[in-house]
């Protein structure tokens, strides 16, 4: 499909060199907003108290869950229109792109009224102390406001990246990034607004982002071309999109109800433990954004290649996206945990909040290696279609198995180390089921075309 200069055609060349292409905007994006994520953080420390920065921490699970719930979905919009992308469908390009915007402006309105209802009561069942609790409810309703501005950010984005474009999404970022640090350090460090600040600054930069996406789109001349006067709903995409992404949002949502669990009983060790996790959070998130835009690539090159019928070489841009996405994570991930002290003095002075920062990045960052390969071969599974398998993995070997963790297995030996040994043991058992899951549906596509074309056998 023809585009705009921003486009990357997935099916024609080389595979590895188009996907370091789109893959380091992509990366660039995420970790610019792990970057900006963490100067909030940052600014709070150093410029408000340990109880600041732990209220903004013990908000970042039921965060993480909510938006978790609509970036899935934006996963189903990246994943259908990047179908239609590769087979020239250039129709339902179009409908699928107002489908995907009309979802993101009215569906964030939903969001939003709901999120704001179940804040407080999720963060008391979390069992937050009261010490914290009025500012991090503060902190999630203000946060909670800018719900819109993120889906349709996040939105135009899939559509933008279904066609190779992650450039604009990067620049688009940035701006909005160097604006809400901009707007922390007015509110916090000379306003002294605390934790309200930073929420503010939060939500006005995701405004900013979601503007320049809907200005991108409307503006468009391709395929990618947004009418605001003819948004409406495509129900046969609409389905075909929710297929992968309610899956996919359901499936991220089960790791944050179990994180959710975890963060739980780790606010059992107290406002400094969860101030040290807080700030080393920050820190994994590197580690996690980088294997989420290696995931964002594979499925997206697979997507492309599976309706150009490219069959061969949509299995070897899964291998090589495992491949990729595996060795950045060793990398990434050690070179942070050596680095640990000084990184985590960023974020406080405290010699106990970087004590448990440093006990936490033993744990997460050494083995995040082998969640990479469990994001990978589920971006491979989206990309084809099936959604629901990476799912129930996750529902059974994430969900279940985390939660029942902290329940039975953590009161018998209550240390952190212990507590956060579930995440490597889940993510090599959804890692395990996925590949194989692959594997089998690999085979069944070659074996139905084998039929079909007389193609080669089966690699």
């Amino acid at each position: 499909m023809s585009g705009s200069r921003y486009s990357i055609d997935f099916c024609h060349g080389s595979i590895l060199w188009k996907m370091m292409v789109f893959v380091f905007p992509l990366l660039c994006t995420y970790e610019l907003q792990s970057l900006f994520n963490a100067a909030d953080l940052a600014i709070i420390g150093r410029f408000a108290s340990p109880h600041a920065l732990a209220a903004i921490g013990v908000t970042l699970n039921p965060i993480t869950l909510m938006l978790k719930i609509f970036i899935g979905l934006s996963t189903g919009v990246n994943a259908v229109i990047a179908i239609y992308s590769g087979a020239d469908n250039h129709l339902k390009f179009h409908h699928g792109t107002h489908t995907a915007m009309t979802i993101s402006l009215y569906g964030g309105l939903v969001l939003t009224a709901a999120a704001l209802l179940s804040a407080k009561p999720l963060l008391i069942l979390m069992k937050t102390p009261a010490d914290i609790l009025p500012d991090a409810c503060t902190y999630i309703w203000l946060y909670f406001l800018g719900i819109p501005f993120l889906m349709v950010f996040n939105f135009g984005c899939a559509i933008l990246r279904s066609v190779g474009d992650s450039k604009r999404p990067m620049y688009y970022l940035l701006a909005a990034g160097l604006l809400n640090v901009l707007l922390n350090l007015l509110l916090v460090a000379v306003l002294k607004m605390s934790v309200a600040g930073v929420a503010i600054a939060t939500t006005l930069s995701n405004a900013l982002a979601a503007g320049f996406i809907l200005r991108t789109l409307v503006f468009s001349t391709d395929h990618c071309h947004l009418n605001l006067k003819k948004l409406k709903i495509d129900w046969q995409l609409l389905k075909e999109i929710l297929w992968i992404g309610i899956p996919a949002g359901i499936n991220s949502s089960f790791f944050n109800i179990a994180n959710m669990f975890i963060q739980a009983a780790l606010n059992t060790f107290g406002s400094l433990a969860i101030a040290g996790s807080s700030a080393t959070v920050s820190v994994e998130s590197f580690c996690i954004i980088a294997a989420s835009a290696f995931q964002q690539a594979v499925m997206t090159f697979v997507a492309q290649n599976y309706g150009a019928g490219k069959y061969p070489r949509m299995v070897r841009c899964c291998v090589i996206g495992l491949m990729l996405a595996a060795g950045c994570s060793i990398l990434l991930g050690w070179s942070l945990m050596a680095a640990g002290r000084p990184i985590l003095k960023l974020f406080s002075d405290n010699p106990e909040v970087i004590r448990w920062g440093q006990l936490r990045m033993q744990v997460m960052l050494g083995t995040f290696f082998i969640g990479s390969v469990m994001d990978i071969s589920c971006g491979c599974l989206r990309g084809l279609g099936y959604s629901m398998l990476p799912t129930g993995a996750s529902l059974l070997g994430a969900c279940f198995l985390r939660i029942a963790w902290v329940t039975m297995i953590f009161p018998g030996r209550p240390t952190l180390p212990f507590l956060l040994a579930c995440y490597p043991i889940s993510w090599l058992l959804v890692s395990i089921f996925n590949c194989i899951m692959l594997w089998l549906v690999l085979k069944k596509i070659f074996r139905r075309e084998l039929g079909r074309s007389k193609l080669a056998i089966f690699p």
